[in-house]
């Protein structure tokens, strides 16, 4: 029963934070609450994790790769873009679509388990990017190939970032008695 202090919204507030999923963390990296409206005008809450939003990026590259393939090769390169790299940008575009469409949807419908297969499944690509774009260093020009291997490697430590890499596993705290 809300008191005269309490806003007048509150006990809302205080519903919809008892609704909200207990699922707030994608891969053991707590995600962040916003409100998002349905159809009814009602709250309802919406997680959004490190994960979802490396998904986002890299379908929305992916778009823009299928969609304007030369838009990026006028950036880099000195020539006119040939139509063998706007195919292969353009399938790179293609493979950056899907793997993010497929994180963003098993990070949202998907249990831990999928959406740690997707991300994975990103990282070994953007890896393989790394090295593959380093090891072209001579065909292709350093400056292309430490761009192409830049590049790779935001998304790469991004994809680090969304599997939980580098976090410090927490320790049980020991209480009186538990210590022998």
């Amino acid at each position: 029963m809300p008191s005269e202090r309490d806003p007048p919204n509150l006990h809302r507030t205080r519903a919809l934070r008892s609704r909200i999923s207990p699922r707030t963390e994608f891969l053991g990296v707590p995600g962040r609450i916003r409100p998002s409206t349905c159809a009814l005008g009602r709250l309802t809450p919406v997680t959004v994790t490190t994960g979802e939003i490396m998904g986002w990026l890299r379908a929305a590259v992916g778009a823009v790769l299928v969609v304007s393939p030369t838009a990026f090769l006028r950036l880099s390169s000195r020539e006119a873009p040939s139509g063998v790299s706007v195919l292969l940008l353009r399938t790179i575009g293609i493979r950056d679509l899907v793997l993010g469409a497929g994180t963003v949807s098993a990070a949202r419908r998907g249990g831990p388990a999928d959406a740690r297969r997707w991300t994975s499944a990103g990282l070994a690509s953007d890896s393989l990017d790394v090295l593959a774009s380093l090891a072209a260093g001579r065909t292709i020009g350093r400056r292309e190939s430490a761009g192409a291997a830049g590049a790779a490697l935001v998304f790469a430590v991004g994809d680090l970032v969304a599997l939980g890499w580098g976090r410090q596993p927490e320790r049980p705290t020991l209480t009186r008695g538990q210590a022998g």
